[in-house]
């Protein structure tokens, strides 16, 4: 059954991908009318590759127009893919422009057996951990904390209701969603592990563009490098294959990069283009991807002043071609985001403009969340700084919660990079915009935003080929053949040292899930013994009526497996219920009802006391639950209570 399962949602995915795939040929075919009389992508691999992450990415988008025109349906869902099939047919039996031979890459500068028997140590390494992401995350249920509370979450509301609803006590729910729609997709096809194989292939997908990208501008040794060292890293092998999106923004980062290197290279109107499709495609993502276009578009505006003269004519034609298709691409969710709310980056920039269900000490709450609660509060100073080199490099759980984080191996390799490249000479200049881009990058990430690890994941891409080309050109610098087994056999043992099958809790965490895999534990089981309130959730489902609303407090917020309505009344995120503003439980009471809440599940297991109301607000829920409750059910200190008329007023 298990297994089965597994089957049923790869073979859905690969189904939704070959659909992509069409709808990608379509995207290429007309960015080819840009400049017909020239050839456009001259290798069949990279072809084949660019249209495969271009159309994920126009059937997230065009899934939500779907949503918004409320045509969330299973027939819709096979229809849209099924046409990329379709289109994908016709335009393989017409044939692209140009010659599709593959084009002469970046010769590789050394051939040998210790060159192959290390490509064959590396390639093992990489496999061996899109294995045990397969094993450990792919192929489980839903489960981690994010991905039911609101990446699933929200797209089961969706599909639920046939379309893109305003969701308002969900902050999460008005940020672009572009990986959330191919989960809607999943969801519509009857799978909910197909969510799984979509970030899983999306690691693979990243990958493959790194070894192309390396093939092509540097050499097939750094693109092998570069593919394995970001599979390896630990935080993309703990969150490739699951619900949690922010591979995406690699998937298509990595794209958006190798659109860039053939724009700087051939100065083309359709390389610039499907630079800035790509870098919207990261910006409709998740918010942090808003940096893709923005500082693409600097390293466009240095090229042009570096690189062979373009008349202002030129350069603005191919910025703003840039910019519009960019814009395409992300502009309907920031849209989505102001018909809702008011504020088209909500919740950000509250002062400026506003939202709706929003107000002052929300957006206080929430920057506290993402700048104290999740991570370490780092000065913006050079103290600070230098913290964050600490922390990245030794205590990377610290920042935001995922030990290993980017590895310190690549880490290592880029600081390398940083101390040891601008003082060489006949350096590639990509290599050189690669730096800056990365350098840009982490100076909004330390001052503007959350200085959480996987945030920095919109650069990992980048960081990997720095880190790939700063070990070859060390190789090539030693002169004789035994001497370069020193770097590489030092790089094996630590990566090594890392790998899932190696390292004690990674191996451990996969041994644990065969019970499940091979049919040992059922899903309810697995779902059980990972999600503390699912006990609670089963008993609703099945003695609740129909109608019931369920209030979750006072930070639970994973909804996905209720088959109830439901409303956090979680006080970071979400301001529909404004718990300091009542002295008493019985108006709260009153104005839950007019939000049709019927029952409270309350679910005390994590508490952050450190919100400025805390102390009022846990009281209010305390005593709504003690005068304006019955308890019905209990699972330890997990209670559901009926919501009742009250008997009395805030305790002393």
């Amino acid at each position: 059954m298990i297994i089965r399962e597994g089957l049923v949602a790869f073979a859905l995915v690969i189904l939704l991908l070959i659909g992509a795939g069409g709808w990608g040929q379509l995207g290429l075919w007309l960015l080819e009318r840009l400049r017909p009389d020239r050839k456009f992508i001259a290798s069949r691999w990279e072809r084949r590759y660019f249209a495969l992450v271009l159309g994920v990415g126009i059937l997230s988008w065009l899934t939500l127009f779907l949503g918004l025109a409320r045509l969330f349906y299973t027939a819709t869902a096979v229809a849209l893919i099924s046409l990329g099939w379709i289109v994908g047919l016709i335009l393989l039996r017409k044939g692209p422009e140009g010659p599709v031979a593959d084009a002469a890459d970046a010769p590789a500068k050394e051939r040998g057996w210790l060159r192959r028997v290390f490509a064959i140590c590396l390639l093992i390494l990489g496999a061996g951990s899109l294995l045990y992401s397969l094993l450990a995350h792919t192929l489980m249920p839903p489960h981690e904390w994010d991905e039911i509370a609101y990446h699933m979450a929200l797209a089961k509301l969706y599909v639920d209701a046939h379309g893109i609803i305003y969701v308002p006590f969900i902050v999460h729910s008005n940020w672009p969603m572009n990986t959330e729609m191919l989960f809607s997709l999943g969801l519509l096809l009857g799978s909910d592990v197909a969510a799984h194989f979509i970030t899983w292939f999306m690691s693979l997908g990243t990958a493959t563009g790194l070894y192309l990208l390396g093939k092509r501008f540097f050499d097939r040794r750094v693109g092998l490098l570069a593919a394995v060292l970001y599979l390896t890293v630990p935080l993309i092998k703990r969150l490739s294959g699951t619900g949690l999106i922010d591979v995406s923004l690699a998937f298509y980062g990595t794209a958006a990069l190798f659109a860039y290197a053939h724009y700087r290279r051939e100065r083309s109107l359709p390389w610039v283009g499907l630079a800035g499709l790509f870098a919207g495609l990261a910006a409709g993502s998740k918010l942090m991807g808003g940096a893709y276009p923005l500082l693409l578009g600097v390293l466009i505006a240095l090229d042009a002043l570096r690189g062979p003269r373009l008349t202002w004519r030129s350069f603005l034609t191919r910025a703003g071609l840039f910019g519009a298709l960019g814009l395409l691409m992300v502009g309907p969710w920031y849209a989505r985001s102001y018909a809702f709310t008011g504020n088209p980056i909500w919740p950000f920039l509250f002062q400026i403009f506003g939202g709706r269900n929003w107000d002052a000490l929300g957006h206080e709450y929430h920057m506290q969340s993402l700048l104290e609660i999740w991570t370490v509060d780092l000065s913006p100073t050079l103290g600070g700084l230098v913290n964050s080199f600490y922390y990245l490099f030794f205590e990377p759980e610290r920042l935001g919660g995922y030990p290993g984080g980017l590895g310190r191996v690549l880490l290592t390799l880029v600081a390398l990079a940083v101390l040891w490249l601008p003082a060489l000479r006949r350096i590639p200049r990509l290599m050189y915009e690669l730096l800056l881009f990365c350098g840009l990058y982490y100076a909004i990430w330390f001052l503007v935003v959350s200085p959480q690890v996987r945030f920095l994941i919109p650069i990992l891409p980048a960081l990997t080929l720095i880190g790939a080309f700063t070990f070859y050109h060390l190789w090539d610098l030693l002169p004789r053949p035994w001497l370069r087994w020193i770097p590489a056999g030092l790089l094996l043992l630590f990566l090594i040292r890392d790998f899932p099958w190696v390292d004690a809790a990674q191996r451990n965490l996969a041994l644990s899930r065969w019970p499940y895999l091979s049919g040992q534990r059922t899903r309810e089981d697995f779902l059980q013994e990972q999600i503390d309130v699912y006990p609670a959730f089963q008993y609703i489902n099945a003695n609740l009526p129909p109608q019931a609303t369920i209030l979750l407090l006072p930070y639970e917020s994973r909804g996905y497996y209720l088959e109830r309505s439901y409303f956090w009344g979680h006080p970071i995120s979400q301001r529909v219920i404004r718990f300091e503003e009542y002295d008493g439980p019985d108006r709260l009471a009153a104005d839950l009802r007019k939000l049709g809440i019927t029952h409270i599940l309350d679910n005390p297991h994590w508490l952050y006391s450190g919100l400025r109301y805390w102390e009022h607000d846990r009281a209010l829920m305390l005593a709504l639950e003690s005068q304006c409750g019955e308890e019905i059910a209990s699972w330890g200190d997990i209670i559901l209570y009926r919501l009742t008329e009250c008997d009395g007023g805030l305790p002393q």
